[in-house]
């Protein structure tokens, strides 16, 4: 299944969402003034990269399931590769269905975020996501989509759909 052709159709304004009271977080624009908050979500962030620190490693991620390259080289987000065993209708922080990477100069893959993916057929509504209201879900063909930009900052927010620092 191509995610290219999924993009195309976005029924969500992306370029319209700005989040609002962020602050840095781990080096990460994210949060809001909510102390108590702020603690579960950087405790979530920090759980997902704990989850997928082995995955950073393209050659793992790649023997381990995340091989199917959906979307070729998207402006501003990357390769897109997904573990379809992974895809179903619901949320799990700590086990993201896509690994996104970027090729370096030297043709090396570079690990830059993850997605989720959540079947639209499985959940009608956006999923709950992560505590607070920052992540912001996307309808991409049948699925909604957040991603997380955990090891390259986003001088947007850490769950904006795009980051600006790849061409």
């Amino acid at each position: 299944m191509s995610l290219f052709i999924l993009f195309a159709g976005c029924e969500s304004e992306p370029d319209s969402f700005v989040p609002t009271g962020k602050m840095k977080v781990d080096g990460f624009e994210c949060c809001d003034g909510d102390k108590d908050l702020n603690k579960q979500l950087l405790k979530e962030i920090n759980e997902v990269k704990g989850s997928v620190g082995k995955l950073q490693n393209f050659d793992v991620a790649y023997s381990l399931g995340w091989n199917d390259d959906v979307t070729g080289y998207l402006p501003n987000m990357g390769h897109h590769f997904v573990n379809w065993s992974t895809v179903d209708g619901t949320f799990d922080h700590r086990n993201p269905e896509a690994m996104l990477f970027v090729p370096d100069e030297d043709g090396n893959w570079e690990f830059v975020a993850v997605e989720y993916l959540v079947l639209r057929s499985e959940s009608p509504d956006p999923p709950e996501g992560f505590t607070g209201d920052l992540d912001h879900w996307e309808v991409i063909g049948p699925f909604w989509a957040l991603h997380l930009w955990i090891k390259l900052e986003n001088p947007d927010g850490i769950f904006h759909h795009t980051n600006s620092r790849l061409p």
